[in-house]
């Protein structure tokens, strides 16, 4: 369970390198085809939207650009992961997400952010699986010093609990 949809190098390349080390220990791997379609609302976040929104207020103002997808780099994307990474069947519900527990001997969550406070979604904290030893953390981290929000800083520390 990993962020593998975000059209970023890093990203691309973390969740390759991942399932191609574990399938050099000799397992087979099926990347969640989980895209997140929401998130939890916190002062931070909420602060970074506002900001982002005025900065496209800025460019409709002055005439330039307002940035765009690239048709050309999201072909390269959708080929290269195509390529190297198995998906499982696409779960856009906590229902889709804990049917998995009936196909899958294993759940590994990481690497990379997954776990930020800022854009905090208890399923990269592999919420949705029932046995605590079916879940493995490998290398997420949280990209902060500090966790702000007391709220998001409870169900953190309460998800972490639920590894084993």
């Amino acid at each position: 369970m990993t962020w593998s949809h975000y059209r970023n190098f890093g990203t691309a390349l973390q969740v390759t390198a991942l399932s191609s080390g574990i399938k050099k220990l000799g397992y087979s791997v099926d990347v969640i085809d989980y895209v997140p379609h929401g998130q939890l609302v916190t002062m931070s976040n909420l602060n970074r939207l506002s900001g982002y929104i005025d900065l496209l207020r800025k460019k409709r103002r002055t005439g330039k650009e307002v940035p765009f997808i690239d048709p050309a780099r999201e072909k390269a994307f959708e080929e290269f992961l195509g390529k190297y990474i198995c998906y499982t069947k696409e779960c856009k519900t906590d229902s889709d997400l804990f049917l998995l527990n009936e196909e899958y001997d294993a759940f590994v969550c990481g690497s990379d952010q997954i776990w930020a406070p800022t854009f905090f979604n208890e399923k990269y904290f592999l919420s949705f699986v029932e046995n605590p030893n079916k879940r493995i953390a490998y290398a997420p981290s949280i990209g902060l010093t500090k966790i702000d929000d007391p709220y998001v800083k409870m169900r953190m520390a309460e998800h972490l609990k639920g590894f084993v």
